[in-house]
């Protein structure tokens, strides 16, 4: 699922664009006013958010891990890594 969102999301937003342009060049096939162009724009708008959803978590998650690798190197560079030397 988390993969096939972004995909729809582009196709979604090619279809918004192509029936933007059909509707400037002939208004009389009222694209923008069709039902068919309101159900892909609400398709749209939900694919968007749930795309933009994943983002931010995926962004939250890499950040932890970042910090998580940085806190971890810092404990072995500090030498408080849970290992002693044993010819000390």
């Amino acid at each position: 699922m988390k993969k096939i969102i972004p995909h729809l999301t582009i196709v979604l937003s090619a279809m918004t664009l192509t029936f933007f342009v059909i509707d400037k060049f002939n208004e009389y096939m009222a694209f923008m006013t069709s039902e068919m162009s309101k159900t892909v724009f609400a398709a749209l708008a939900v694919c968007a958010a749930i795309t933009s959803v994943y983002l931010i978590a995926d962004n939250y998650r890499e950040e932890d891990r970042r910090e998580r690798r940085k806190r971890k190197k810092q404990k072995q560079a500090d030498g408080t890594d849970g290992t002693t030397d044993a010819r000390q």
